[in-house]
């Protein structure tokens, strides 16, 4: 995962800076050609989640940290996990040891520690942080205060509902690969493993619950694709 969460983490920090996100998606992929398929949909996946509720990531990175973070892709890292912790099906120890060993690709001697030390402290205030977040507009909904402006003026009664809709993560769709597996054997695996899901046609489908995107049935194999 710590590759997928390293590319994610590239994405993000060229987003803050005020790139388009799918322009850095094309950029990147094409100049960094060893990522496989699978680490390209996991990234993916982690840099829309941690991008959709940057002001919350944001949030929680102010409150865990005294001085503002000068590198950037370790800012960008703590995002995606934290968008990991808070959001995603993952395990809170397997998100924070991963966030870990990407941050010791980044070849910053201090960043392993330092954001083993944020992560875990996290994870240690997070019903506080979380109780503390619904004060801040602007970070609980994850959108520009001018825009919540807007959105309450034009909609007096479903203001807030909208707001939670815009955040609202997508459905979960997978592409099968047939050269590896069908659609009815693929089925199978998801009835034995209890996964709900509906068709979409003939070679892909949608999980109905959420779930990590690591625990997809035969995802790690290449069997299917977010």
């Amino acid at each position: 995962m710590h590759q997928s969460q390293l590319t994610a983490a590239d994405c993000v920090s060229e987003v803050i800076r005020g790139h388009n996100l799918n322009h850095v998606f094309e950029r990147h992929f094409d100049q960094h050609r060893h990522i496989t398929a699978q680490q390209k949909s996991v990234a993916i996946f982690l840099a829309y989640g941690a991008i959709r509720f940057l002001g919350e990531n944001q949030f929680f990175i102010r409150k865990l940290i005294n001085k503002k973070i000068t590198n950037k892709k370790i800012e960008a890292l703590l995002c995606v996990a934290l968008y990991q912790l808070n959001h995603d099906q993952s395990r809170d120890f397997t998100v924070v040891n991963e966030a870990v060993e990407a941050a010791k690709l980044i070849n910053k001697s201090w960043a392993g520690s330092f954001v083993n030390g944020v992560l875990r402290n996290f994870i240690r205030q997070k019903e506080k942080l979380q109780t503390e977040l619904k004060s801040h507009e602007e970070a609980f909904y994850s959108y520009p205060l001018w825009w919540i402006k807007l959105i309450k003026d034009h909609y007096h009664k479903d203001w807030e509902s909208i707001l939670l809709y815009g955040n609202k993560h997508p459905p979960l769709t997978l592409r099968i690969n047939i050269r590896k597996i069908n659609l009815k054997q693929y089925e199978e695996k998801l009835k034995s493993e209890a996964i709900p899901y509906r068709i979409l046609g003939d070679v892909a489908l949608e999980l109905t619950q959420p779930i990590a995107v690591e625990k997809i049935p035969g995802f790690i194999d290449g069997e299917v694709s977010v």
